[in-house]
């Protein structure tokens, strides 16, 4: 059967209409199920299956003039059986609040999905946003330099050092945020970095990096307690996102993620961001556990 691929395509976003439209191998481990009006696609939802048992519902969509009658929910169960099939124990989605989700979120309580939980708040702007900083940025990061400042490729450190900031990470980071190693294995090389006081590792940066969209995610950064009142891990994301802007172009975007449980970087990310901040936006999640029969 011939698939009006356009409107396919529509009913996605557009880094997931590259797997549909001959742009991207589907990956391995993406199923995607499409509801067929005749040859026209009238719904499209798209998860991913993950590690230790946990899908990811990446997108689900019905167009307009079919909506509220009931094919959003049998897309949605659909897919939850596909997932139980694959051996998955949990189902989970996140979703920004910069568009209206309302739809979506009554559909995923309709079957039973938990609460909206507040995961993260993110900022971002063009890459090139150090360059239009005031005095007394600019200032901050000379008195960084001049105190022995540097960052190296995280992915030089040695073991020892490695097994120090798992430390680090232990005594200093809370326990509820995402430990660094959850990221490492899509952390942009070229972006992620060691941060020194006078060669020592003293924290870090990671980046994982969306290139087709424009789109490089700063998922983590730390600094020893000591240094964070001293702007060390700005001083960081000052170094860092200049050299994105030297490898990706000045129209990149640096998006930055803080923890919902984290108010004060988040009000820290807000005063120093906000003059060169493109949107900012709070994500959510919401799962289900999937029971087998």
């Amino acid at each position: 059967m011939q698939i009006d691929e356009p409107l396919f395509c529509k009913l996605t976003y557009p880094r997931y209409a590259r797997w549909f439209n001959g742009e991207e191998k589907t990956p391995d481990n993406v199923l995607s199920s499409v509801v067929l009006l005749g040859n026209m696609p009238i719904g499209l939802a798209i998860i991913k299956l993950k590690k230790k048992g946990a899908a990811q519902l990446l997108s689900i969509m019905v167009v307009a003039t079919f909506q509220r009658m009931g094919i959003g929910t049998l897309l949605l169960q659909h897919m939850e059986d596909r997932a139980r099939a694959a051996k998955m124990t949990q189902f989970e989605t996140h979703y920004s609040d910069r568009v209206d989700r309302t739809p979506v979120v009554s559909l995923l309580q309709h079957c039973g999905w938990s609460q909206p939980e507040h995961l993260e708040h993110r900022i971002s702007a063009y890459c090139d946003w150090p360059k239009r900083m005031g005095a007394n940025w600019k200032a901050m990061v000379k008195r960084c330099l001049r105190n022995g400042f540097s960052a190296t490729p995280w992915f030089d450190i040695s073991e020892k050092e490695r097994e120090k900031a798992l430390l680090m990470e232990t005594e200093q980071v809370n326990p509820d945020w995402p430990r660094f190693a959850l990221f490492e294995p899509e952390s942009n090389p070229l972006l992620s970095v060691a941060l020194r006081q006078y060669g020592e590792l003293v924290g870090w940066i990671h980046c994982q990096s969306i290139p087709q969209e424009g789109y490089h995610h700063y998922v983590t950064g730390f600094v020893t307690r000591e240094l964070q009142p001293r702007g060390w891990l700005l001083a960081g994301m000052d170094m860092i996102v200049l050299k994105q802007c030297e490898i990706y172009g000045p129209e990149t975007l640096s998006v930055y993620e803080t923890p919902a449980s984290s108010p004060g970087m988040r009000a820290i990310m807000e005063k120093h961001f906000n003059e060169a901040c493109l949107w900012m936006d709070d994500r959510y999640s919401c799962q289900k556990f999937l029971t087998t029969t």
